[in-house]
């Protein structure tokens, strides 16, 4: 199975597994009712434990649902309705009444509206204090973090961003494709996207961006600057862009490669998430590194499951 295929990733301290499991059972997910638009809250990982432990960390999940409900169809329907209105009556409607008719139309339509579903996963490496949320939508890491905050009550966190990555990124990348080595314990992939300020974009696909270099350094000597760009190392590959946030993460090893084998689903996920994690935070670790940025000390030993 492939677990994690994108990460936004946080520093942060979180309880033992067991405390963990108590407050988020406190905040589980309930179905969204008629009258509300979306419903968020946690739900067990794969068997009826909120928190799912593996070596070296655990896995915990956000079920997010919200109706679709595009606020385009709720203003062209009270339109519609003020038109008659207005057929009837005559005169010009005042501003308090086309908000009354929108308000109803919404009331009226959100509580039929399909509902769409989302589940994000999220995985907290205990050594190194790392919560790896696995999407790149702010939006939901945003959700998860903030319910993970309403649940525990209080999380020393901090968002992990870099400021200049994306100049850090084009210099590297210029200095790389003049023969120098701009990402020390990385590789450069076939990946990259440019940016400038007027507008001008560019995006390259190739077995590596070195195939583009004239091109590329062209680009960037015009004053564009990179947005996106695809590394790897020994364990895993992956797209890092200007908000420090990891896309089309891919493992090069078969966490079965060392013999293990898993006697059902659960354990297998849990081999499988340790891996991974482990793999990815080494990977971040170094990433860290190159970008010159100091972690913050948090207090505490962040827990243990």
């Amino acid at each position: 199975m492939k677990l994690i295929k994108h990460a936004t990733t946080y520093k942060c301290q979180l309880p033992p597994a067991t405390a963990l499991e108590q407050h988020l059972a406190e905040h589980a997910f309930t179905d969204v009712r008629p009258d509300e638009i979306r419903a968020l809250g946690f739900v067990p990982v794969m068997d009826d434990r909120y928190v799912l432990p593996y070596p070296g960390g655990y896995a915990f999940k956000l079920r997010f649902d919200e109706k679709i409900l595009p606020w385009s169809i709720v203003n062209e329907e009270a339109r519609k309705r003020l038109d008659v209105l207005i057929a009837e009556t005559g005169g010009n409607p005042t501003k308090q009444l086309k908000n009354k008719f929108v308000e109803e139309v919404y009331s009226e339509f959100v509580k039929t509206a399909l509902v769409k579903s989302a589940r994000i996963t999220a995985y907290y490496q205990i050594d190194e204090q790392m919560l790896l949320v696995a999407t790149t939508g702010k939006r939901f890491a945003d959700a998860l973090t903030n319910r993970l905050v309403k649940a525990v009550g209080s999380i020393k966190a901090t968002t992990i961003y870099i400021n200049g990555i994306t100049q850090s990124l084009t210099e590297k990348l210029h200095r790389e494709l003049e023969g120098g080595d701009g990402f020390a314990g990385f590789d450069v992939g076939g990946v990259c996207k440019l940016a400038g300020e007027n507008g001008t974009s560019a995006s390259v696909k190739l077995d590596s961006v070195k195939e583009a270099k004239e091109g590329i350094v062209e680009r960037i000597r015009g004053g564009q600057q990179v947005v996106e760009l695809e590394l790897h190392n020994d364990d895993v590959s992956f797209r890092l862009d200007k908000r420090f946030v990891s896309k089309g993460i891919f493992f090069k090893h078969d966490p079965g490669e060392d013999g293990f084998e898993a006697s059902d689903d659960i354990e297998a996920f849990q081999h499988e998430a340790s891996c991974q994690m482990l793999w990815l935070t080494h990977a971040f670790r170094d990433l860290l590194t190159l970008f010159e940025y100091q972690l913050p000390e948090l207090a505490g030993d962040g827990g243990a499951p």
